[in-house]
C-alpha cells in the first residue's frame, strides 16, 4: 500500500513539473504585439537588455510561470494572460538560442543627461519599459497624472 502512495506522490510531482504544451509562433505573437510589451526590457529576441535575457536561460515553466504570474523586483505581473498564452510565451523563448551577452538597453543615457533622465533611464530604468515619453500601454506616471515635464527635469 505504501509503494502506491509513493508512486501516486511521484506521478502527481512529475505531473506538476511537466510544461503544458505551448505554441512558439502565438508565443512570439505575444511577445511581439502589445498585450504584454516583453521585449521592451527582455529585447526583441529576448536576448536581455534592461531585463534579463531569457533566450537559451533553460528556465523550467514553472520559474517562468511565477515570474509572469508572481514576479519579483521592478518587473509587472501580467494577470491579463491566460494559462495557455503564458505556455504559449514559455515555448517561445524557451526554443531561442543562448546569447553570448545582454542586448544593450533600448535607450542609452545621453552624455550629460539631466538628473530625471539619469534617474529615468539609468538609475531606477522606468524609461525602458514605459520609454522615455510613457508612450507604452503601461503609463503609470502618466495615468496617475503625473508631471512629466517636472519629472524630465528634475
Amino acid at each position: 500500500m505504501l509503494a502506491l502512495v509513493m508512486i501516486a506522490a511521484f506521478a502527481g510531482l512529475a505531473a506538476a513539473q511537466t510544461a503544458p504544451a505551448g505554441d512558439a509562433a502565438a508565443g512570439k505573437a505575444l511577445w511581439d504585439g502589445n498585450t504584454t510589451s516583453c521585449k521592451n526590457c527582455h529585447a526583441n529576441n529576448a536576448q536581455g537588455g534592461y531585463g534579463p535575457d531569457l533566450a537559451g536561460r533553460k528556465l523550467t515553466f514553472a520559474q517562468f510561470n511565477h515570474a509572469v504570474q508572481k514576479p519579483w523586483g521592478v518587473m509587472p505581473s501580467f494577470p491579463q494572460l491566460n494559462d495557455k498564452q503564458v505556455a504559449d510565451l514559455y515555448a517561445y523563448v524557451s526554443g531561442l538560442p543562448g546569447v553570448a551577452e545582454p542586448g544593450p538597453w533600448r535607450f542609452p543615457l545621453p552624455d550629460n543627461a539631466p538628473k530625471g533622465q539619469v534617474v529615468a533611464l539609468s538609475t531606477i530604468g522606468c524609461a525602458m519599459c514605459h520609454t522615455p515619453i510613457l508612450d507604452t500601454p503601461r503609463r503609470g506616471i502618466a495615468e496617475a497624472n503625473g508631471d512629466f515635464e517636472w519629472f524630465k527635469h528634475m
